[in-house]
């Protein structure tokens, strides 16, 4: 037993190894979502690679099948279908024929009868969703299909183009001259709408007009032949945008999603995973280590007994040594414990005398003496006094000290409420990556406007969130509620910002207060 608790064998691989496993597990369950592979045979002899996205805990929900665009293959599709999921959707892809539309038929209709037999598959709430070809793909499935219909379908960059005829087919040029070209097909997809009567597949089609790739004036004509034949459709068309819409393609789909969610009962902010205990994925490490280190104090012991009493350099160099380290546990112990203690007098003047370097004192005595403060665990403080001072000169060369301390060092958005202050870490963690080359205020604020509006649904006739880290959480708020999350990003990351009399966001160019960026989509679609 002895020699295999040898300390340069069994022990060190076993721990690492263990270790590792411990981790792993424990990341695993911290991940709010349930990623399933499967392949689906189309009758032609090969079979297609699909994978299913959902969040945590697995049950009944909304299923929207996402087609990719050209030149994408189902890994790169990847983060669409991830936000999709976010709100409570199961999205599905697939590794589709993107040449042959026969293939694709009878590979969308074996998705579609898998898709089926699935347990977390909501049958009666189903959308198809396409992109660039993977929605022309789908206008043609639904023109020739007319007994499958979804509950709603969506077309997202998918206006006609020289591609649309030229796709190989079975005869192209035969069909072509038959019919097939994208009159025919339209014509086709309204009378099988007109066929089933009243269609209750509720159709949006979303398109930029400005790019040079696909025609908007194709997409509104589909809306025209879908609205003569009674297909409940929505059009819109995003002026001045170029295909895919640029810079702004994360937020266009994020609306998208949302609209989806809306329309087939899912979220309209991220799904909340419960948080689950973290302590028994460590289990089996710590047995290996109790184990382990009853072999080591055996040992130990064996080995005491053989040796000599210890000489007096020996012993002064272990009481040394056991000095230093209950000095390294104190300090420790002052830098986790008292940052966690809630603010007070007392706390305070620790704080000032331990924690701060002597330039952050003047910011800590001001922001300190807010009575909104009392209460609130010291850290957060602390963040705000650390993170502010940090960020200080990025923006602007020369600020006035009274601009920094209300608009950048504040946490407090009015007179009214302390609210939650506990934002400043997170927001500049998630938003100061997004901005830090930049150095002019508008450009940073337009950048990181955009990235939380992809983040947080604005809804309307919503009340107000608790506070700001309740908003980001959620991920979902109305318009005051979003305004305020906009002023604490662009202070977390060192813009001086305010609201306006009118509650909507301000910043400080460096010489003057203009009203900051707004998202290209804030409420939806302009839906024509």
């Amino acid at each position: 037993m002895l020699r295999l608790l040898n300390p340069s064998g069994f022990p060190v691989a076993a721990l690492l190894i263990v270790g590792v496993l411990c981790a792993l597990a424990w990341a695993k369950s911290q991940d709010p979502f349930v990623r399933s592979s499967f392949s689906i045979r189309s009758g032609t002899g090969g079979s297609v690679e699909a994978v299913a996205v959902f969040s945590k805990p697995v049950s009944r929900r909304p299923v929207v099948v996402y087609l990719h665009d050209a030149g994408i293959d189902l890994e790169g599709s990847g983060l669409r279908l991830r936000q999709l999921a976010e709100l409570g959707l199961a999205a599905v892809g697939m590794e589709y024929d993107q040449a042959n539309q026969v293939a694709f038929d009878r590979q969308f209709s074996a998705l579609l009868a898998q898709v089926q037999k699935q347990c977390w598959a909501q049958s009666n709430a189903v959308a198809w969703f396409g992109h660039g070809s993977g929605a022309q793909r789908l206008l043609r499935f639904a023109s020739t299909h007319g007994q499958q219909q979804p509950q709603l379908m969506i077309c997202l960059e998918g206006g006609q183009s020289a591609d649309w005829v030229q796709s190989p087919m079975p005869s192209v040029s035969a069909a072509h001259q038959s019919g097939t070209g994208p009159p025919a097909i339209l014509e086709k997809l309204g009378n099988a709408a007109a066929e089933r009567g009243v269609a209750h597949c509720r159709v949006l089609l979303v398109h930029s007009r400005g790019g040079d790739r696909y025609s908007a004036e194709e997409c509104e004509r589909l809306a025209r032949m879908l609205d003569a034949q009674n297909v409940p459709v929505d059009l819109c068309i995003l002026e001045g945008q170029a295909h895919n819409f640029g810079e702004h393609q994360d937020l266009v789909f994020r609306q998208v999603s949302e609209d989806a969610a809306l329309r087939l009962g899912g979220n309209v902010g991220p799904s909340k995973v419960p948080g689950a205990a973290r302590w028994p994925y460590w289990i089996p490490l710590l047995a290996v280590g109790v184990v382990v280190g009853c072999g080591w104090w055996r040992k130990g012991r064996l080995a005491l007994a053989a040796d000599e009493p210890w000489s007096k350099p020996a012993k002064a160099l272990l009481v040394l040594a056991l000095c230093v380290a209950l000095v390294a546990v104190g300090d420790t112990a002052l830098h986790l414990i008292l940052p966690r203690c809630a603010i007070s007098g007392p706390v305070r003047g620790a704080a000032r005398e331990w924690l701060l370097l002597p330039e952050w004192r003047e910011g800590f005595d001001w922001l300190s003496a807010d009575e909104g403060w009392r209460g609130k665990p010291l850290r957060e403080l602390l963040d705000h006094v650390e993170l502010a001072s940090l960020q200080r000169k990025h923006f602007y060369t020369n600020l006035d000290a009274g601009i920094y301390r209300e608009f950048i060092l504040s946490p407090r958005m009015g007179q009214s409420g302390a609210g939650e202050w506990g934002w400043r870490r997170q927001f500049w963690e998630t938003f100061y990556p997004r901005v830090r080359m930049l150095k002019a205020p508008v450009e940073a604020a337009r950048t990181l406007v955009a990235f939380l509006r992809e983040r947080v649904t604005v809804t309307q006739g919503r009340s107000p969130a608790e506070g700001i880290v309740t908003t980001w959480r959620d991920g979902v708020t109305d318009d005051s509620g979003f305004e305020q999350i906009y002023v604490a990003a662009l202070r977390s990351v060192g813009i001086a910002a305010r609201l306006g009399r009118q509650g909507q966001t301000e910043l400080w160019t460096g010489v003057e207060w203009v009203t900051a960026p707004q998202p290209l989509l804030k409420h939806g679609f302009p839906l024509s």
